[in-house]
């Protein structure tokens, strides 16, 4: 899925206007609207900005994967997109050996996810040279 159809469908996943992004952008709306309909290319540092009112990885909107991870970075929770966290494994006698690995390869992926996209900023910055 390209990137503008990704924005769109978070935008109505969440029920935020147009206006309400471009806000919380600090753009204004007509800006926000061409880059949801791909005439202005998302910028590592706007995509990051997205992530943050979405609560999900900035790497979201440059993969190919339809699904969105949310992460609560501030409670240090995590979940998909149905909305699953790792304390409902908790909750339901899941042996806690199993919750805690589940815990450290969350972390790992996440420690990878930064590598990752630091590495996917420095290509892009090094195309605009």
């Amino acid at each position: 899925m390209e990137i503008g159809p990704k924005l769109r469908k978070l935008r109505e996943q969440y029920g935020f206007s147009q206006e309400y992004v471009a806000t919380e952008l600090g753009i204004s709306q007509a800006a926000y609207h061409k880059i949801e309909v791909q005439q202005i290319r998302l910028s590592v540092d706007r995509a990051k900005q997205l992530a943050k009112i979405y609560d999900i990885d900035p790497e979201y909107f440059y993969s190919t994967e339809a699904s969105v991870v949310h992460n609560n970075y501030s409670s240090g929770s995590y979940s998909n997109s149905n909305n699953g966290t790792i304390e409902k494994y908790e909750n339901n006698n899941v042996p806690k050996e199993l919750v805690d690995l589940l815990r450290e390869e969350l972390k790992s992926a996440k420690e990878e996810r930064k590598i990752f996209t630091t590495l996917i900023e420095k290509l892009i910055n090094n195309k605009k040279l």
